[in-house]
């Protein structure tokens, strides 16, 4: 029971907290740097999902 929770709860977690990396950091982009924000967001956007993708729990 409990290993069927963590895995809820992991695939949760890893699937929320890259939206809200992109959602910060495009913010904080758009404060800072607005003449290169699209661009920063969209790299952003590749480096999270590459680093997500090696980090998910379920491909292990």
């Amino acid at each position: 029971m409990m290993k069927i929770i963590k895995f809820i709860f992991l695939s949760l977690f890893f699937d929320v907290i890259p939206v809200w990396i992109v959602i910060i950091l495009s913010a904080l982009y758009v404060e800072f740097i607005p003449e290169h924000w699209g661009k920063l967001t969209l790299l952003t956007i590749a480096v999270v999902v590459w680093k997500g993708d090696c980090f998910d729990p379920i491909k292990k």
